[in-house]
């Protein structure tokens, strides 16, 4: 009898330990994160007064790049040479539909960046909770003014930390040149991750 009461014992403890364990994984949300495949789940835009994607100004480049990527065979390049106007920025960005986060979650969103001559501003990353449907905004958070990404640089991990995740329809993720850059950029390893 003893011997079955510990048995019982043991398989409980272990089916607790295995749920602790399934609840501390890390999650992650990004389709093609590691930029394996070339053309898919990430879009490129670029904004002016209000408007995305009309008149681009500033010529901003977004492409899959074969040349430079830290895990192969491509990264997200993003390109501006020149500024013909101080407004504007460009981006990767990436949308999940109805995300299954708990609230409360901590959401990372974590990227290894490549800088070539990034000067003025410098590049951003930022996370929205948004329902497109009637354009309401849940959360946003963003690294401009609290990470500095600039110059020139090998690959290395940035990350930006959303504390408390509130329920939305939909999570983007964006990874900026801002608006008065200049320079190129390499993105690549991108992850949104829920802990």
């Amino acid at each position: 009898m003893k011997s079955i009461c510990i048995c019982v014992v043991f398989a409980l403890l272990t089916v607790n330990c295995k749920k602790e364990a399934v609840k501390k994984r890390k999650v992650q949300l990004l389709e093609n994160s590691s930029v394996d495949i070339f053309n898919q789940g990430w879009k490129f835009i670029y904004k002016y007064y209000g408007n995305i994607n009309t008149g681009n100004v500033n010529e901003y480049e977004g492409e899959y790049s074969k040349n430079v990527a830290y895990s192969q065979p491509y990264s997200l390049k993003l390109k501006c040479l020149s500024l013909k106007s101080q407004e504007g920025y460009c981006s990767w960005t990436q949308t999940v539909l109805k995300p299954d986060i708990p609230d409360g979650s901590k959401l990372i969103l974590k990227a290894k960046i490549k800088l070539d001559n990034i000067q003025g501003k410098g590049i951003g990353l930022a996370i929205l909770g948004i329902d497109t449907s009637n354009n309401r905004e849940f959360f946003f958070t963003t690294s401009e003014d609290r990470l500095l990404i600039k110059g020139t640089s090998d690959f290395k991990e940035y990350s930006l930390v959303l504390d408390s995740y509130k329920a939305a329809p939909e999570v983007a993720v964006f990874i900026h040149l801002l608006d008065k850059t200049t320079g190129t950029v390499y993105i690549d390893d991108v992850t949104l991750e829920i802990h």
